[in-house]
């Protein structure tokens, strides 16, 4: 500004929910289970439908990492 003044931006900053603790385990398991249950369908030979599942599941890993984020330790923003 011309007088030398400078503008600060507010932001209303709200505590953690209770559920937020049980969001991040979650992002976890899906993550998990996406990526280890092609594995395990290969394993019992069936390769087309290993393949099929490690396309289909990249939905369910960016879920996962969806959730870890909404999850994190930190003060939540924007809720």
């Amino acid at each position: 500004m011309p007088d030398g003044g400078f503008l600060v931006e507010e932001r209303e900053v709200v505590p953690r929910r209770w559920w937020n603790r049980l969001i991040r385990p979650i992002g976890i398991a899906l993550i998990v289970g996406a990526v280890g249950w092609p594995v395990v369908v290969l394993c019992h030979g069936w390769p087309r439908l290993a393949l099929g599942f490690a396309i289909a599941d990249w939905c369910v890993i960016v879920a996962g990492r969806n959730l870890m984020h909404w999850g994190a330790k930190r003060w939540a923003e924007d809720e």
